[in-house]
């Protein structure tokens, strides 16, 4: 049998599982690296490294418990819920232990991330942030940050401005994805009154057209965001339709 040429064989690569969007986006999670001289052992505190050493009650649990490691653990945590509960009166049903912030950052990320929700966190950081919302589906939203500060205006904001949809429009396209008006539209659209800033809204004169001009001003300053609703009014930008007056004062 004559040899055959490889090169000219057509193959087809095997149809296996593919991993959904977002994994493939993952880049590994590098701990953080130290440059200290020869024979000096650094100590991270960045991943939580005691340089005092471990605590002598958390030495003397761990010597109780070494001749027992064959014992399938407790995965719930039940005392450990239990003595927290009971040290600040909580209750312990509400209670979530895991082994490490990695594992409940990723539960909490399960529980509510998914195509088509953002995640949102700060410019600086935890990586596995990122990780947990692209291993469950969901979009990573960074927040700048002010002189390597977190700024609580940049994450309470809304994430991700999007055009607002036809009146009686089913559906709406965010990035790339189709999702329902009614049950998504209040989440991308999130009125800023919510986080306790003041609002002012007056509407735009468009007919027939909804539109308004939403006004947001910095925390206990309500006034200037009034002058600056009446500055508009005044220069025919808004119209304000206000009730008649009730002369009848009896």
């Amino acid at each position: 049998m004559a040899a055959t040429d490889k090169n000219k064989l057509n193959v087809k690569p095997l149809d296996g599982p593919v991993p959904r969007a977002g994994i493939l986006d993952i880049e590994a999670y590098v701990p953080g690296l130290s440059a200290v001289p020869s024979g000096v052992k650094p100590i991270k505190l960045s991943s939580n490294e005691n340089p005092l050493g471990a605590a002598p009650a958390a030495l003397a649990a761990y010597e109780a418990e070494v001749a027992h490691l064959e014992r399938y653990p407790d995965g719930s945590a039940t005392a450990l819920r239990r003595a927290i509960a009971g040290r600040y009166g909580l209750d312990a049903d509400r209670i979530v232990c895991g082994a490490g912030s990695d594992e409940l950052l990723s539960l909490l990320a399960h529980a509510y991330l998914g195509p088509g929700d953002e995640g949102l966190y700060t410019e600086h950081g935890f990586l596995v942030y990122r990780i947990a919302i692209l291993s469950n589906g969901g979009t990573p939203v960074v927040a700048p940050e002010n002189n390597l500060k977190t700024d609580v205006d940049a994450i309470l904001a809304p994430a991700t401005p999007c055009t607002a949809p036809a009146i009686g429009q089913q559906t709406f396209m965010l990035d790339g994805i189709t999702l329902p008006v009614r049950a998504n539209l209040g989440i991308y659209t999130q009125p800023i009154s919510f986080i306790g800033l003041p609002v002012v809204a007056v509407p735009v004169p468009l007919k027939p057209l909804p539109i308004a001009v939403q006004i947001i001003a910095a925390p206990w300053k309500e006034d200037i965001a009034l002058r600056i609703a009446q500055s508009l009014e005044d220069m025919g930008v808004v119209e304000a339709p206000r009730p008649p007056l009730n002369q009848d004062r009896r």
